[in-house]
């Protein structure tokens, strides 16, 4: 799919790798942490806090984004993680 593939050559640029590592430094993450990603997209946050986290929930609206990180997830060995297809966000009326 051209839109997970054109978001995860995003999430690999210089400038997020820069903001994922800030955000992970703040956030601080312990081993009885539970976690919730909003917009986990591919993972750039969802994965790395896997790796300390008790659990991590990774929110997004599209499910080709959800199967994708699902698929990362397993593939690194990471059972905490449990991708979540939703809107973060109630509908506008």
């Amino acid at each position: 799919n051209d839109y997970v593939a054109c978001a995860e050559t995003v999430a690999r640029g210089a400038g997020f790798r820069a903001l994922k590592d800030h955000i992970l430094e703040l956030a601080a993450i312990g081993a009885e942490d539970e976690v919730l990603d909003l917009g986990s997209g591919t993972g750039l946050l969802t994965l790395p806090a896997a790796a300390t986290a008790k659990r991590v929930w990774a929110l997004d609206i599209s499910q080709r984004m959800g199967d994708y990180l699902g698929a990362k997830a397993r593939s690194a060995g990471l059972d905490n993680v449990e991708p979540i297809v939703a809107s973060a966000v109630p509908p506008l009326s």
